[in-house]
C-alpha cells in the first residue's frame, strides 16, 4: 500500500508543452504508448529517481499542495527549470493548477541517451524547496546564474540544493 501519492498507479506525469500556448506553460499529457515517454519513464523508474519523486511528493503533501500530478514538461526552452503554474489539456477537458510546482525540461531520444535526465533531479530539487518554501526567491537576483559562477547567498543556497541532488543522480 502506497501512503504517499494521492495516485499510486501515476507518480509521474509527461506534458509535451503546447508550441501555441508556450507563454502561459500549458500542455497535454503524453501517451504511455509513446516511446520516447517510455524510454523516458523507465530511466525515472530507477530505485534514485523514485525516491526523488517520492521526496518531492512528501514536500508536498507537507504542505497540503496536492492538486494535479507531479510533472515533467517537455518544453524546447533550453535548460532546465522549476515552474509554477500550469494548464493541463486531456482530450477535451482543460484544469488550471496555478500553485503546481514542477519540472520543464528539453529531452528528446539523443539528450536521454546522452544523461541529459540527470538534471531533472537538479530541477526536482528546486521544485520541492519551491513547495516548503513558497517565497524563498521572490527576488531576483542582481547576478546571472551560471553553473560555478559566483552569485549572491540565497540564490548559491538555492542551486546548492538543487545540485546535490544533481550529483547523487
Amino acid at each position: 500500500m502506497n501512503f504517499i501519492f494521492p495516485n499510486a498507479n501515476e507518480k509521474i506525469c509527461l506534458v509535451k508543452a503546447d508550441k501555441e500556448n508556450a507563454k502561459i506553460r500549458s500542455g497535454q499529457r503524453i501517451s504511455n504508448d509513446n516511446s520516447l515517454a517510455q524510454k523516458i519513464m523507465d530511466e525515472l523508474n530507477i530505485p534514485f529517481h523514485q525516491s526523488v519523486i517520492k521526496l518531492s511528493q512528501c514536500s508536498r503533501n507537507f504542505v497540503s499542495n496536492m492538486d494535479g500530478p507531479n510533472i515533467l514538461y517537455l518544453s524546447q526552452t533550453e535548460g532546465g527549470f522549476p515552474r509554477r503554474g500550469l494548464i493541463l489539456k486531456e482530450g477535451d477537458s482543460v484544469i488550471e493548477y496555478p500553485n503546481l510546482n514542477y519540472v520543464d525540461l528539453v529531452i528528446d531520444e539523443e539528450r536521454l541517451a546522452k544523461g541529459f535526465l540527470q538534471i531533472y533531479c537538479h530541477e526536482l530539487g528546486h521544485v520541492m524547496m519551491m513547495n516548503i518554501w513558497e517565497h524563498f526567491l521572490d527576488r531576483q537576483s542582481p547576478k546571472q546564474h551560471v553553473s560555478m559562477g559566483i552569485t549572491d547567498y540565497p540564490m548559491a543556497f538555492f542551486e546548492g540544493w538543487g545540485e546535490h541532488f544533481q550529483r547523487l543522480a
